[in-house]
């Protein structure tokens, strides 16, 4: 109902039902009669998109869209773009009659001549010449013979002092340094913003203005709010008294001891929704 109630209020420049007085007025305002289509209102509101707003603020559950994705769904099919048209060309037929008579004739004549004037060509045309062309191998001369290459000398060894070698042995290796140890710095952890505390008394004071009591009720309860809860409470007994007294003007006993123990358990200390549950009862046992 609330998401009905916004787009409502965002089409057509008000709330679907006056909501400035008590909570239980407002209420039966709601389950008596829906409010004026959106396409009344509004001459350009699409009769889909008027339908479904007035299926969203239907007073009993069953008449709402099931979910959520429902309600995608059929957004989704307002706007959708119709697909371009598939154009066709057509060539025309060919003509009929005469011209289609000299057409033919005129393009046989047009190959005969070309056939005529390739025939000439042929007969006429000198025949060609073959030129034959003799490579002749190259002799070698005795100078471009290679020579074997001389075979390298090794070169002289160099002396080794052997008494040198004797008395302090073969020459101690170098000994390898280690490598430098870099110390690479870790990269910094990104820091991520705080969310933002939620204002649970700003959205009690939207969802009681939109009717919804029971949303309104907990996010009061969350934002630990004595006052607001006092006075919702207030609010709900005078509302089920009211909307309980006018069911039970009509003998619909069963429908007030709902609301009487719709509210009850949520203020189960409430003297008034205690003795307004008790005064159901006994008159519909006088019955």
């Amino acid at each position: 109902y609330s998401l009905g109630a916004s787009m409502y209020h965002m089409l057509c420049g008000s709330m679907p039902h006056d909501s400035s007085d008590d909570v239980m007025p407002w209420m039966a305002r709601v389950a008596q009669a829906p409010p004026p289509a959106p396409a009344g209102i509004r001459s350009d509101c699409p009769p889909a998109l008027s339908k479904l707003i007035l299926e969203l603020l239907a007073a009993e559950p069953a008449g709402r869209p099931a979910d959520a994705a429902t309600v995608v769904r059929r957004l989704d099919a307002m706007t959708a773009i119709p697909p371009a048209a598939q154009v066709t060309t057509v060539m025309p037929p060919p003509p009929e009659g005469p011209e289609r008579r000299l057409g033919l004739w005129a393009g046989l004549g047009a190959a005969a001549v070309v056939l005529i004037v390739a025939a000439g060509w042929m007969a006429t045309r000198p025949a060609p010449v073959s030129v034959t062309k003799t490579v002749e191998e190259p002799i070698a001369k005795p100078n471009d013979i290679p020579l074997k290459p001389p075979k390298p000398t090794p070169p002289n060894p160099e002396p080794v002092n052997r008494a040198t070698t004797n008395a302090a042995g073969p020459p101690a290796e170098k000994k390898k340094s280690a490598p430098p140890v870099l110390n690479v710095p870790e990269p910094a952890k990104p820091v991520l913003p705080k969310p933002e505390p939620v204002n649970h008394a700003a959205l009690g004071d939207v969802a009681r203005n939109a009717g919804d009591l029971a949303a309104a009720l907990r996010h009061y309860r969350e934002a630990a709010d004595p006052q607001r809860l006092a006075a919702l409470q207030k609010a709900v007994e005078g509302d089920a008294d009211e909307s309980a007294s006018a069911l039970m003007d009509r003998g619909q006993f069963g429908d007030a001891l709902k609301i009487a123990d719709r509210w009850l358990p949520e203020f189960p200390a409430s003297q008034r929704l205690t003795g307004l549950r008790a005064k159901i009862v006994r008159a519909r046992d006088s019955q």
